[in-house]
Order: C-alpha cells, then structure tokens, then sequence
C-alpha cells in the first residue's frame, strides 16, 4: 500500500534555510535578454512501498529546461558477517501542462534524473512570452523494495537477516529561464 504526503513547496518560499539561489547568469546574452538559472533542493526519509508527493511551483515566464534530480545512499553493511543489498527508488515528474515522465533504478547509492527541455530561446522570448513550464509541478518520490542486510552464510529461514525499512534521499529541482538583461529594453 502506498501512502502519500504532500508536501507544497514554493520556489518563492524558504526552503532548507533560504530560497532558491537565482544565480548570476550562466551565459550572457547580447541583446534584451539573459539566461537565468535556479535551484531548490530537499532531503526526505521514505519507507518500503512508499510514495512522497511535492508540489513545486515554478512562477517564472521563458523557462529553457527543468531537471529534476533524485539521490540517495543505502546504509552500510551492519557488520561483517552481512552484506546490504540495493534498494530500488525512482521519481514521477508532472509538468504544468500534464506530461509525466519518470525514472527508477536500484542501486546501493544511485541517482535518477528526469528532465524537461522547452523550445524557448532569446530570440523567441523577444517575440513571445513564452509560459511552457511555468505553474505547478508535481515530483513523486517512490521508494520501493529495500534490499535487506543478508548474512554472508545463507539463512533460509531468514532468522539472521536485518530488515530494510526504507532510505534517505535527496532531491534537486534545476531550471533555467530567459529574463530581461539588466539594461535591456
């Protein structure tokens, strides 16, 4: 059975001791507009059969891309006479206009990466706004089967083998976006 919370998060809101970081541009442009870019990252806990839901909103005109970027580490061996199997996680992305695209692996420390690319570039924004990507994003994190720590002897009443219960992760949301240069017109 999967449990959901729901957690809201906005890009204009503190998050982990501030908002996300506007950076300086990352390539400068040579006419009314430069590209942007933002970041917002949270750390979570999820249990076996277990899904998170977080609501991002991201209330910027000309977004270029959207990345969405799930980590995490599995625990050590408990001991030497265990070893730890993989645990299996993954993240659904939901964009603004409905498109679902998502990733899984499983791995002892692994990482899946859902991104997002818009047909927006400096020429176009000077013609258009364009407002692909801009709204509310859902990004629901699975944590699925937990290898458990198995005993280096085989234990096939399984008496000697340590649940799993779940895992720590991480999630980085990037984006990139054109917005009026400084002095632009």
């Amino acid at each position: 059975m999967l449990f959901g919370i729901v957690m809201i998060i906005s890009v204009v809101g503190v998050i982990q001791g501030g908002p996300p970081s506007a950076a300086a541009p990352t390539a400068p442009t040579s006419g009314k507009y430069e590209l942007q870019s933002g970041q917002l990252s949270l750390t979570s806990t999820g249990t076996e059969n277990s899904e998170k839901v977080y609501n991002v909103s991201l209330n910027y005109t000309n977004i270029v891309s959207v990345s969405v970027t799930l980590t995490w580490t599995d625990e050590a061996n408990a001991d030497s006479r265990h070893t730890n199997t993989p645990d299996t996680l993954g993240a659904t992305v939901k964009s603004p206009e409905g498109e679902e695209k998502n990733g899984q692996d499983t791995k002892s420390q692994g990482s899946v990466n859902v991104k997002y690319n818009f047909t927006v570039t400096e020429k176009t924004v000077t013609q258009k706004t364009s407002k692909r990507g801009m709204g509310g994003w859902e990004v629901a994190v699975n944590v699925g089967t937990c290898g458990d720590q198995e005993p280096l002897i085989p234990d096939i009443l399984g008496f000697r083998t340590i649940a799993d219960s779940g895992n720590a992760y991480e999630v980085q949301i990037s984006f990139q976006y054109y917005a009026k240069a400084k002095g632009g017109k």
